[in-house]
């Protein structure tokens, strides 16, 4: 992402797709069905996934030989900000990246500058592919991007190691229990010369990580995805930012921050990289972070668990998930034949095979055996979704300049002491009042 949920109460509202092991749906395209062409396709990549997309062109080719296929490179930083001229310039490239949680998507579709993706979502039966999340990923019943690629995120890692040393008790079940067990188990970390869970206080999204998790539970199904939609126009905001479930939300963060659980002057780490060595290093118990960080992790001797509960909430946390990367396809572009069908072919279950080749968790719903090649705290992750759920994080569902981007640095500034937690809530539910 720039840079979802099977409850009790049996509402669904999540992304399905990364930890079932069930069949494939019917209707789903195979590369063979594509039919071959001719043209110039240019297909945006980003600089950190050139191999991903270098196996989508390769399964594409075999059915659009006679097509040629260039690449235009864009930055993990750039997709989704200063993308938004690129996308929408005089010559953009066919396929482009889309942030569904950037402002680059809401402008985008505000302008019209996106070709709706009705035929590509039919031809892979993509409504069944994504399962309920699909709602959340058009507009008004209109796809306009495809997503390519998933992942989990906002989860504590922990050193067994330190833990262990500092006679800590690893979670049960991946979940903390409770505020309470945390803040204990910092205190013991503290007590054997260890940081407690090491964060990029200052990376500009990290913070807002939590917001997904602990609204998650602080929130009913229903409250919860009207936080998720009512910054659509048109949509009610039946429930204000400033009412019990948000504000609880911000309370458990804030209450982290005044219980030092996190590391020494983390309000002042800008890069996430920076966390993690503090905890590869064994500077750190845990750390908060994403499934993508287990790769990272070789040698360590770690697990992993889902943040506590808001304090009086009998809901137990999900992990939060985000469609990591969406294509879509500029009103602009040149051959939008070609480019439609290649999203078919990165959408298809053949096409996603090239996600775990390269260690990333695919956009659709795949067989559980495909999951193998991951490492084996990310396929814990998805088997943990496919058990209990998995919730499109709050950040994640919303463009950033309403969410992520907005919000983490009001985090942060409350956790530094400078806005309290009705402010925040007051000045997130101005802001999208004032987008709408």
């Amino acid at each position: 992402m720039a840079f979802l949920k099977n409850r009790k109460k049996n509402i669904t509202i999540g992304l399905a797709g990364l930890a079932v092991s069930i069949a494939l749906p019917a209707g789903f395209a195979t590369p063979s069905a594509f039919a071959a062409s001719s043209g110039n396709l240019t297909v945006q990549i980003q600089v950190t996934q050139n191999n991903l997309i270098d196996c989508y062109i390769k399964i594409y080719k075999k059915s659009n030989p006679n097509v040629n296929v260039t690449t235009t490179e864009v930055t993990a930083l750039a997709k989704g900000g200063t993308n938004l001229q690129v996308l929408t310039g005089s010559n953009p490239p066919d396929l482009g990246f889309i942030p569904t949680n950037s402002a680059v998507y809401g402008r985008m579709l505000a302008q019209h500058d996106l070709v709706p993706l009705t035929s590509v979502w039919k031809a892979d039966n993509l409504a069944a592919a994504y399962g309920p999340s699909a709602s959340l990923e058009e507009q008004a019943g209109v796809p306009y991007v495809v997503s390519i690629d998933s992942l989990y995120y906002g989860m504590i890692y922990y050193n067994n190691k330190l833990f262990a040393k500092a006679h800590v008790t690893p979670p049960a079940n991946h979940r903390f229990t409770s505020l309470a067990q945390m803040d204990a188990d910092v205190k013991k970390l503290s007590a054997a010369g260890f940081d407690g869970v090491a964060a990029a206080g200052d990376s500009g999204y990290e913070l807002g990580w939590m917001i997904d998790n602990f609204l998650d539970t602080s929130a009913t199904p229903a409250q919860y995805l009207s936080y998720l939609t009512s910054w659509n126009k048109g949509a009610p905001m039946t429930y204000k930012y400033t009412s019990a479930p948000f504000e609880n939300a911000l309370a458990a963060i804030d209450h982290m921050g005044k219980a030092n659980d996190f590391n020494p002057g983390y309000l002042g780490v800008t890069q996430g990289a920076e966390a993690e060595a503090l905890f590869t290093a064994g500077l750190a118990g845990m750390l908060l972070d994403g499934d993508w960080e287990a790769a990272n992790f070789k040698g360590l001797n770690y697990g992993w668990a889902v943040l506590p509960p808001v304090p009086g909430s009998s809901e137990k946390n999900m992990l939060s998930q985000a469609a990591a990367d969406d294509y879509g396809i500029p009103t602009g572009a040149k051959d939008q034949a070609n480019a439609e069908a290649f999203l078919q072919v990165v959408a298809s279950p053949a096409g996603q095979m090239c996600n775990f080749e390269n260690g990333i968790l695919p956009g659709i719903k795949m067989p559980a055996k495909d999951f193998s090649a991951l490492p084996v705290a990310v396929q814990q992750m998805a088997a943990f979704a496919s058990k209990y759920g998995a919730q499109t994080g709050w950040t994640s569902g919303l463009p950033g300049n309403l969410a992520q981007t907005f919000a983490d640095p009001l985090l942060d500034e409350m956790l530094g002491g400078q806005l309290t937690v009705a402010q925040v809530a007051e000045k997130i539910q101005s802001n999208i009042l004032a987008n709408k």
